[in-house]
């Protein structure tokens, strides 16, 4: 369903489900870490379920956690394409670039703000020189193009935010690709073949890759 500013107001409500399965995850993988201070290895699903739940209904119960994310892409991709369409490709790129800048930047830099106070208050594990401080402050700024430096004495790397800051180095990706992709949308039938073209390419990309597997399973 789409209203008169075209929002498709369906899309709220799978958003809803989407952030409810990774936040469900990412709080297992919270209670794991608490529990046993690893983030994830192969003894995760026994050590957060024990015996209580089967391991397949275990690693079902994990895997929601993704399936939520790639929700959050695909609405991503759907979104910014739809727009793209509507407008036949002619878009503002330093407009757009601001826009999307200001939407995730204020709360984001404001969390890593919490973060940095909650580890400065429980003990910083890697600030013995100003120099190093500051080179782990900015590498949480950069949106995970960068290593992300551990501060916190209780949690490594990104563990202090749950590891979800790789999600937002995909985001910008697309965002990226975002111009090029206004080029193929200035006329219709162009826009159709480039779907087309998209969808023949992952379709060889991953019978490719079952032959390679398939291949590799005969040959001893």
């Amino acid at each position: 369903m789409v209203d008169e500013k075209n929002k498709y107001q369906n899309i709220d409500g799978l958003r809803g489900i989407a952030a409810i399965c990774v936040m469900f995850v990412h709080s297992l993988l919270s209670y794991h870490f608490l529990h046993f201070k690893t983030w994830w290895d192969q003894d995760t699903l026994s050590q957060t379920f024990d015996k209580s739940v089967n391991l397949d209904i275990g690693a079902t119960i994990y895997s929601l956690g993704g399936f939520g994310v790639c929700i959050f892409f695909m609405i991503t991709g759907f979104l910014f394409y739809d727009k793209l369409i509507r407008s036949e490709g002619h878009i503002n790129i330093k407009n757009f670039f601001i826009k999307r800048f200001f939407r995730i930047s204020p709360l984001y830099y404001f969390v890593i703000l919490l973060v940095f106070v909650s580890a400065l208050i429980t003990g910083p594990a890697e600030f013995s020189s100003l120099k190093k401080c500051i080179k782990s402050f900015l590498s949480w700024l950069c949106f995970y193009f960068v290593d992300i430096k551990t501060i916190s004495s209780i949690a490594p790397g990104s563990v202090p935010l749950a590891g979800v800051l790789w999600t937002l180095k995909i985001e910008w990706i697309f965002y990226f690709c975002v111009p090029f992709l206004s080029l193929f949308n200035r006329k219709k039938i162009v826009s159709i073949a480039f779907v087309l073209l998209g969808l023949a390419t992952i379709i060889i990309i991953n019978q490719s890759k079952i032959m390679v597997l398939t291949i590799t399973n005969i040959i001893p």
